[in-house]
C-alpha cells in the first residue's frame, strides 16, 4: 500500500512538471491502459471494485484525450481519433455491465495502436528499428508536411 501511494505521487509529480503536451499525452496513454489492465483483471476475478473503479479511471482519461482533439486544425486524422475514442467511451460501460473481457482488451489494443503511432509519429520514437534508422526517423517525421493532429 505504501508502495502504491509513493508510485501514485511520483506519477502526480511527473505530471505536474511535464510542459511538453506531447509527452503529456503519452501518459494519458500509459495511464489509459494501466487502467484498462486493472480493470480486466477485475472482470476476471469478480471483483467489482477494482473493475469499476478502474474503467471510471480509463473512461476519464479516453474523455481527455477527446476533449483536446481539434478537428479544424487536426482533420481527417482528428476525426478518426473522435469517432473511435467516441466508440471506447460507448462500448466501455458495457464491459461493467456484461463482465465482458473482450470489451476491455479491445480497447486496449485500440489504445496500445494509438500510442505505438502517437510515439512514432509525433514524438519521433520509433523502438523496433536500429539505432542508425531511431536517429533518421525525426528528420523523416519534419520532411512530412501533411501529417497533423492539434491538442
Amino acid at each position: 500500500m505504501v508502495y502504491q501511494n509513493r508510485a501514485s505521487a511520483y506519477r502526480k509529480t511527473e505530471v505536474s512538471t511535464v510542459t511538453d503536451p506531447n509527452k503529456l499525452i503519452q501518459m494519458l496513454y500509459d495511464g489509459a491502459l494501466r487502467f484498462l489492465e486493472k480493470a480486466r483483471i477485475g472482470t476476471e476475478r469478480k471483483d467489482p471494485k477494482l473493475r469499476g473503479e478502474n474503467l471510471g479511471k480509463a473512461l476519464n482519461i479516453i474523455t481527455e484525450l477527446n476533449s483536446c482533439l481539434d478537428i479544424e486544425k487536426g482533420g481527417e486524422t482528428a476525426q478518426y481519433l473522435r469517432d473511435l475514442y467516441l466508440y471506447m467511451l460507448s462500448e466501455l460501460p458495457k464491459a461493467n455491465l456484461t463482465h465482458d473481457t473482450e470489451i476491455i482488451v479491445r480497447s486496449m489494443n485500440y489504445m496500445k495502436e494509438l500510442k505505438k503511432l502517437w510515439e512514432e509519429r509525433v514524438m519521433g520514437i520509433n523502438k523496433d528499428v536500429s539505432s542508425e534508422k531511431k536517429e533518421a526517423a525525426p528528420q523523416k517525421l519534419k520532411e512530412r508536411k501533411s501529417f497533423s493532429v492539434a491538442i
